[in-house]
């Protein structure tokens, strides 16, 4: 019997989640190991409603059989601000905002004084936290929430990009523990 008759709206939320755990690394599912799938699993029980809702059954359905990440429905579940149905439509505009956002800062910083390339800086990190601070994680050594934590801009080296594997975005680092947590890619080559 496939999965898609077996996880399915109203569903208790463990019983998805067992369910989820056990198809997973079959002939025709996604591949994981335990040790990205343990932490992913508990962040679903976070989550997911109890009983499931349709479009949660639809969205993991969608990464069991490899239609998408396993990072979109968790961001989605996060925000629940739309339909899973409309949740890339909607997140292309919310990175094309950002994305203007940043050309417009990368463009006007050079002809700011320093303390306009501050205030500046501050209104797009402000523009960037409202994007990813839904699905940023909290410090996993001393538990520092997301919106606590250091959010700095990260370039790889100049010889990453000669190779064609540069990334450019934002991180967050932990204040207390100075363990970085998240990598959000804006960018990449």
């Amino acid at each position: 019997m496939r999965m898609e008759n077996r996880i399915a709206p109203d569903m208790a939320r463990e019983d998805v989640v067992r369910t989820f755990q056990e198809r997973v690394n079959q002939s025709d599912t996604m591949f994981s190991t335990d040790h990205w799938l343990l932490p992913k699993l508990e962040r679903l029980r976070l989550l997911l409603q109890d009983p499931i809702t349709g479009d949660e059954a639809s969205a993991l359905l969608d990464v069991l059989y490899k239609r998408h990440f396993m990072r979109d429905p968790l961001e989605w579940l996060a925000r629940r601000t739309e339909p899973w149905s409309r949740f890339f439509a909607d997140r292309e505009q919310r990175h094309a905002a950002l994305r203007q956002s940043e050309e417009e800062w990368q463009n006007r910083r050079k002809s700011l004084t320093k303390k306009q390339r501050a205030r500046t800086e501050r209104k797009h990190l402000a523009v960037v936290q409202k994007e990813f601070l839904p699905i940023a994680q909290p410090c996993p050594r001393c538990g520092l929430p997301a919106e606590k934590l250091k959010w700095f801009r990260y370039r790889s080296p100049r010889s990453t990009w000669a190779n064609l594997c540069g990334r450019a975005g934002w991180k967050t680092r932990c204040r207390i523990c100075r363990q970085e947590i998240d990598f959000f890619i804006r960018m990449m080559n």
